[in-house]
């Protein structure tokens, strides 16, 4: 499930929204007229297979898109020898896009027009890590821009249990290469990339992802159990086990969390209670479990303050 919201109530943090959204148009409109190559707020997206499933004609009509990656044979692919590409698409008034894989064969007339020149620097695609299974999954990946790819992906290893997988870059990372970190879930196979890609920033300071980084970070209070309008930008996991494993590792860490207990009614009269926790980078995760329901008060989500 993907959901969006606009909060009214929240904090920013000091980093207004609006901008940032404006900026991710902005960047597919400069991108496809090559007034820029790239911009590294492009590395917020999910990964989405399956070309089927995807109206292209429309995304041509009515939307901000970029075409990359025509790849022959297909990356990421043990199964099959299709030619894969990459078509990336603007969430309208959000932060990201979304990056559809498939075998675009069917579209290229329509496609190859738009098709950007390769901007990450020494890749290698058969040093990367693929699941058996990566063709079976419809929603693959998460990939997140920040600053510090190896904190990132440390932090995710540590505390929801991933490990980390080769990337298709330098690792340790070398100047002038992209740098990233891929951690991935065994059970399922889906992963979650880390990317830096500093040589693309923006032309507005204030609005690099370093800087982003820093006022997130100075401005939030999970301390203080309150809820911030970029939390809402988070990948949501489910613990059948519980959250008790979770709440012990992120104590000893040092890392602090908040818990939201919804106003979920089911007949086995458990709740569903949400541990929201956050890297020293800004990024915010969220563990979800069914729990005995309790005399605690349930989140009212026009009310950020703890509860």
């Amino acid at each position: 499930m993907v959901y969006f919201v606009r909060d009214h109530v929240a904090s920013d943090c000091g980093a207004a929204v609006k901008p940032f959204q404006e900026l991710q148009t902005q960047d597919f409109i400069n991108q496809n007229s090559g007034a820029i190559k790239y911009d590294q707020w492009g590395d917020n997206h999910d990964g989405y297979h399956f070309t089927s499933s995807f109206n292209v004609s429309a995304i041509v009509a009515g939307e901000y898109f970029t075409f990359e990656s025509i790849q022959f044979p297909a990356w990421d692919s043990p199964k099959s020898a299709l030619p894969l590409a990459a078509l990336d698409v603007v969430v309208r008034n959000t932060t990201f896009n979304f990056q559809l894989w498939g075998n675009f064969t069917g579209s290229l007339g329509k496609l190859m027009p738009y098709k950007l020149d390769e901007w990450e620097s020494c890749r290698n695609q058969s040093m990367s890590w693929v699941p058996d299974n990566s063709d079976d999954l419809f929603w693959w990946k998460s990939t997140f821009a920040t600053s510090e790819p190896e904190r990132e992906a440390h932090f995710v290893v540590e505390h929801l249990g991933a490990r980390e997988v080769p990337p298709p870059f330098p690792v340790p990372y070398q100047d002038g290469c992209t740098r990233a970190r891929w951690v991935a879930f065994d059970a399922t196979g889906w992963m979650i990339h880390f990317v830096y890609s500093p040589e693309y920033y923006p032309k507005n300071a204030s609005l690099t992802i370093a800087s982003w980084e820093s006022k997130v970070t100075a401005g939030r209070a999970i301390t203080h159990g309150v809820y911030d309008t970029w939390m809402w930008n988070r990948v949501i996991f489910w613990a059948d086990a519980g959250l008790d494993a979770f709440e012990k590792s992120l104590d000893s860490a040092g890392v602090a969390y908040t818990t939201r207990d919804w106003p979920v009614e089911t007949t086995d009269g458990k709740i569903t209670r949400s541990l929201l926790f956050s890297s020293s980078g800004g990024l915010v995760y969220e563990i979800r479990a069914r729990v005995a329901a309790s005399p605690a008060a349930l989140w009212d989500v026009c009310k950020p303050a703890a509860r």
